[in-house]
C-alpha cells in the first residue's frame, strides 16, 4: 500500500497537491485583478492531473500565469464584474422582498453565469485562441453540453451560495475552502470538461 506507485500513494499525493495548489491560487488571486490568471493557471494544472501528463504544481501553474496574464485578465474584468453586480442584485432582492418574477430572471441569469464559468477558463487553460473565440466557444459548448455542465454549476455554486446564504456557516467550513476546497472544485470541474474536449478535440469519437 505504502509503496510510492501504489493507488493510495497516488491518491495521497493528489489530495497534497490540491491543498498546495488552492493555497497558490488564494496568494496569487489576493490583488483580485489576477483572479483571472489564477484561475487560467490552476486550471491548467488539474487538467494535467486528469489527462495524466504532469503531477507538478509550482512550475506549471507559475508558467500557466505568466502566459495567459494578459488574456485571462482581459477576460476576467468583464467577467468579474458581471459576478459582482449579480451579488449585489441577489442582496437587492432580499432586502427590498421582490416578487417571485424578478426572484427568477435572477436564477436564471446566474444560472447562465456559472454555466459559463464553469467551462471559461479551462478552455483558456487549454486552448490558444483570441480572447473574442475563447468567450465564444465556452459559451457554445457550455450550451451544447448542458446537462453535463449542470453539475459544474453545482459545483461552482457551492462556496459563493454558501457565502450568501448563510455566510456563518461558511466562516466554520473555512478551513477546507483554504487547505484544498476551492481546487478540489477545479478538479472536479476538469474532469467533466475534459470529457467535453476530447470529444472535440477528436471528431471520430462522435460516431463510436
Amino acid at each position: 500500500m505504502f509503496r510510492y506507485d501504489s493507488p493510495f500513494m497516488r491518491f495521497m499525493a493528489l489530495v497534497a497537491n490540491l491543498i498546495l495548489l488552492n493555497l497558490l491560487w488564494i496568494i496569487t488571486s489576493l490583488p483580485l485583478v489576477t483572479a483571472g490568471a489564477s484561475t487560467t493557471a490552476m486550471y491548467y494544472v488539474v487538467l494535467q492531473y486528469v489527462n495524466k501528463q504532469d503531477d507538478a504544481v509550482f512550475k506549471p501553474f507559475l508558467k500557466s500565469f505568466k502566459d495567459n496574464f494578459k488574456q485571462a485578465t482581459k477576460i476576467w474584468i468583464p467577467h468579474g464584474l458581471i459576478g459582482l453586480a449579480l451579488v449585489a442584485e441577489y442582496f437587492y432582492l432580499t432586502i427590498n422582498k421582490t416578487d417571485s418574477l424578478w426572484w427568477l430572471i435572477f436564477v436564471v441569469m446566474a444560472g447562465v453565469y456559472l454555466l459559463i464559468s464553469g467551462m471559461l477558463y479551462p478552455m483558456l487553460a487549454r486552448y490558444e485562441n483570441v480572447t473574442r473565440a475563447i468567450v465564444f466557444n465556452s459559451i457554445n459548448l457550455s450550451f451544447r453540453n448542458f446537462f453535463p455542465m449542470l453539475t459544474t454549476v453545482i459545483l461552482n455554486f457551492a462556496p459563493i451560495g454558501l457565502l450568501m446564504i448563510d455566510y456563518e456557516v461558511f466562516l466554520r467550513t473555512l478551513p477546507l475552502w483554504t487547505f484544498g476546497g476551492f481546487a478540489l472544485i477545479a478538479y472536479l470541474n476538469a474532469i467533466i470538461v475534459m470529457r467535453i474536449f476530447k470529444k472535440y478535440d477528436n471528431p471520430e469519437d462522435d460516431q463510436n
